[in-house]
């Protein structure tokens, strides 16, 4: 059996087999566009800052149709009021909530509930066993 020759790359003169990229340089490359898209993203970022919260966190998410959950986010602030429902798309976005349904809920939950209203459950509806039973423990 022969030797097998060892790896030697090549010359740092010779040209190369496969001609290299050019990179990019950095007066070419740009940031994304940071404002609207269009007269649709336009409408809905108008509603308030909890809109545009919503559709930053909607795309992180990879959540689907979101341009059909902004037009019926544009209609439904035309009902409720930009203040409501902008409030609506800040609570769905920090909940993370994007279905279909999701902000409707949101917004009938926020109708059915006045200011200050929490819904907390006491220790006598709790289903959390005591530690009285631990008292004992170690005597």
């Amino acid at each position: 059996m022969g030797k097998i020759p060892a790896f030697s790359p090549p010359p740092p003169s010779s040209p190369r087999s496969t001609p290299r990229r050019p990179s990019p340089s950095l007066d070419t490359l740009r940031p994304p566009p940071s404002g609207p898209g269009n007269d649709a993203e336009s409408a809905f970022l108008a509603i308030g800052p909890g809109a545009g919260l919503w559709l930053t966190e909607a795309g992180a998410q990879g959540v689907n149709r979101v341009r059909a959950k902004m037009a019926d986010a544009v209609t439904l602030a035309l009902l409720h009021g930009a203040g409501v429902l902008d409030r609506a798309l800040g609570e769905a976005a920090m909940l993370g909530r994007f279905k279909e349904e999701d902000l409707a809920s949101i917004l009938a939950h926020q109708a059915s509930r006045t200011e200050g209203d929490h819904c907390r459950a006491g220790e006598e509806a709790s289903l959390q066993p005591g530690t009285g039973s631990w008292s004992a423990f170690g005597r």
